[in-house]
């Protein structure tokens, strides 16, 4: 089967981050939270952050492999 182009939407988006900037637990200023979910269709990892957290700026490479 030919993958999608906005299939990369899906990946882990955890393994764009460096160790310092992600929270597995509570939200914390300066760093994204790593965060569990699922849906009917497939399940992952996403991040997320409050608007005033500072978070630091996502990088992804295109195309992911």
């Amino acid at each position: 089967m030919a993958k999608k182009d906005w299939e990369w939407l899906f990946n882990d988006f955890s393994r764009v981050l460096r160790q310092n900037e992600v929270s597995y637990g509570d939200s914390r200023k300066g760093v994204w939270q790593v965060v569990d979910y699922s849906t009917e269709d497939f399940s992952g990892k996403l991040i997320l952050a409050q608007p005033d957290s500072n978070a630091p700026d996502v990088r992804i490479k295109i195309p992911l492999s």
